[in-house]
């Protein structure tokens, strides 16, 4: 890894192309570039450069500039325009700020412009809707602000806008372009719907975290080649298109923190390639289809209305980590199967109408289970089976004390009556209590309970003494 400045390197006025990328080389450059006049591609990225940006003025031939991941700041040369050949120009994760010149859309041959991780603001320059050759550009993670200007996907592949302050409505014909392949516009202040769409080779669509509202085009169920679909946190409204759900080359759906109502359709479980699945924050209802067998990174179906029990064909979800059913409505019992699957490490089944007692599960996965009234935990049902019957053996108990009780006191009664009374009353007294005794109703009560508190006794000790053996196993 080399060190220091780039002196060493300026030696050769004939050199073309300057790779000098993840090495530890410090300092500024500034107008050392200019006496190699014949330079056409410069590679400074990843290293600890300092300064304003390099002074390109005599590398009119310069058709790369590479100085990314380092800490140049300050604004873009407004000369930058004058540089016609640049094809490359890659001024990612610096500290660059001001305002981006409008002369950079004279770079009539510029086919890569990547701006993002830096702290430019104001508009993005209209003029880059002009440069017919530019097929990827990058202004993620920065302060650019007003609306996206009009045309710059006319010949753009890949736009990454993310994570600015951006406004308005999306061009109408933002995704109309054939040969776009991916947008992300995730994190501005976007509103109104999303716009027509007739980019058949879209691939990744992403316009989460912004103020867009209104129905789902048809046409996304019309995307093939689409991979990755991320709308959440939106006010995005009315029921998800069912042919979204038969997009198979579809890996990752992410719809949650909208108002999308209506049910997931059965078709969900045909899509092969979806690892993650969204839908939590809407207002879907119905019951949980089957899933695809394939689902490994997420199942979230939270905070919806769905209901019924919990689908035994997410069994096959053997690959899976996260599992968010948290508040609907489902009910019955948690299935057994879930403890079974080992790959996962989120099981949230908050706030339903779950009831029965909860499966045990391993210390690999986090469970939350709260706010199902009816549920009892695996850990407790035994104690809590064994307290009932605790309270039944004590009621039993406080019923033949009482009984005995009474017994006690007629014989101190029949005592002080034989002291007291003609011998010949007493036989006929006694007999009578004891043709009383035999045939009454409670009499006979009390024999009966004897018995069965006999016959659960034997059974709780044979229970205890099964316990005590599997215990020490």
């Amino acid at each position: 890894m080399l060190h220091g400045d780039l002196q060493n390197f300026l030696r050769f006025s004939s050199l073309e192309t300057l790779d000098l990328s993840y090495n530890n080389l410090s300092g500024a450059v500034g107008s050392q570039l200019d006496g190699i006049a014949r330079l056409k591609s410069l590679n400074l990225s990843v290293n600890l450069f300092t300064g304003g940006m390099p002074a390109l003025g005599k590398s009119q031939g310069l058709e790369e500039l590479v100085l990314s991941a380092n800490s140049f700041y300050g604004q873009i040369p407004s000369d930058i325009g004058g540089h016609p050949n640049l094809t490359l120009l890659d001024l990612s994760e610096n500290d660059l700020d001001g305002v981006t010149p409008d002369g950079i859309g004279n770079l009539c041959k510029l086919e890569t412009l990547l701006l993002s991780s830096n702290s430019f603001v104001g508009l993005i320059p209209r003029s880059l809707s002009n440069i017919t050759s530019l097929s990827r550009f990058a202004a993620n993670q920065n302060f650019f602000i007003g609306s996206i200007p009009s045309g710059i996907t006319k010949y753009v592949r890949v736009l990454d806008l993310s994570y600015n302050n951006l406004s308005g409505e999306i061009p109408a014909d933002l995704l109309s372009s054939p040969s776009l392949v991916s947008v992300d516009l995730t994190h501005n202040n976007l509103q109104g719907p999303i716009p027509w769409i007739a980019a058949r080779n879209l691939t990744l669509l992403n316009l989460a975290s912004n103020r867009l509202h209104g129905e789902l085009p048809k046409e996304l169920g019309s995307l093939r080649n689409l991979v990755v679909l991320r709308l959440q946190k939106n006010n995005l409204s009315g029921g998800i298109p069912d042919k979204l759900f038969e997009l198979q080359s579809l890996s990752n759906l992410i719809l949650e923190g909208n108002y999308f109502d209506g049910s997931i359709p059965d078709t969900v479980g045909n899509m092969r390639s979806l690892i993650e699945l969204r839908l939590g924050g809407n207002r879907l209802s119905g019951t949980v289809p089957s899933m695809p067998a394939n689902l490994r990174i997420a199942l979230n179906l939270s905070h919806n209305l769905l209901g019924g029990s919990i689908p035994s064909s997410l069994s096959a979800l053997t690959e899976l980590e996260v599992l968010d059913l948290s508040d609907n409505n489902f009910t019955g019992e948690i299935p057994s199967f879930l403890a079974s699957i080992r790959s996962l490490t989120l099981l949230d089944l908050s706030n339903n109408d779950l009831s029965g007692i909860r499966p045990a599960f391993g210390t690999y996965v986090t469970v939350i289970t709260s706010g199902n009234r009816y549920l009892i935990n695996s850990t407790e049902s035994q104690n809590t089976l064994r307290s009932r019957d605790n309270k039944t053996t004590l009621d039993e108990a406080v019923i033949i004390a009482m009984f005995i009780s009474g017994i006690i006191g007629s014989c101190s009664v029949a005592t002080i009556a034989y002291h007291c009374l003609p011998q010949s009353k007493i036989r006929d007294q006694t007999a009578r209590n004891s043709i009383f005794y035999a045939s009454s109703p409670s009499f006979r009560l009390f024999i009966e309970r004897v018995h069965r508190l006999q016959r659960e006794a034997m059974y709780v000790e044979r229970d205890d003494s099964e316990l005590s053996s599997e215990t020490a196993e």
